[in-house]
């Protein structure tokens, strides 16, 4: 699968202010480069990116755990 994104835009998942993304989870069906974005609303219409993190991903049963290289 090529040039896919997903977002997630569920007031459950929002980071309210400053911090640190310590590790990220996926699973993955594919082997492929897989980037982690974080975009926050500037007006509740448009966003901005804020982070972004980009990994080469191994298929695999188990999610993937990647640790951000900031």
């Amino acid at each position: 699968m090529d040039d896919t994104a997903y977002l997630i835009n569920d007031p459950d998942t929002v980071f309210p202010c400053c911090g640190v993304i310590e590790e990220w989870q996926a699973y993955v069906k594919h082997t492929g480069t897989i980037k982690f974005d974080i975009w926050r609303s500037t007006d509740g219409i448009n966003f901005k990116l804020v982070g972004s993190n980009e990994y080469t991903s191994v298929a695999m049963k188990n999610p993937m755990k990647a640790k951000p290289l900031n």
